[in-house]
């Protein structure tokens, strides 16, 4: 029994991950980019099920740990050295699930390189 549901043995769960990651009373301005989500002191506060990219629990993706690495690096490089621009509105996206979930006609940006201080 799950909040008062009952489910039969054997029954596939699927969690709708883009609909958890936009609740409002784990995320305020769920719509909005906010980095700061994701401080310690706000992560925190939040149970642990509530991000979960990579699933949880013990058959959750081997890679995680690594994959989020290789991601701070390379988006840390991109904007150290480049603006990122894109004319397409926020309300214009049209989002397709996949093995990842990915903008239904592709994700066309702009790099500018930045003026570098000396």
């Amino acid at each position: 029994s799950a909040s008062g549901y009952s489910l039969p043995a054997e029954t596939t769960v699927v969690i709708a991950q883009l609909q958890l990651h936009k609740r409002p009373e784990i995320y305020p301005n769920p719509e909005e980019f906010n980095p700061d989500n994701f401080l310690p002191e706000n992560m925190n506060n939040r149970h642990y099920y509530a991000y979960i990219p990579f699933s949880a629990g013990p058959r959750s993706c081997v890679g995680r740990k690594y994959a989020m690495l290789k991601l701070k690096v390379m988006i840390s490089i991109i904007l150290r050295n480049y603006k990122v621009i894109s004319d397409t509105p926020l309300e214009k996206f049209a989002l397709r699930g996949d093995v990842i979930l990915k903008r239904a006609d592709g994700f066309m940006i702009r790099l500018e390189n930045r003026k570098r201080t000396k």
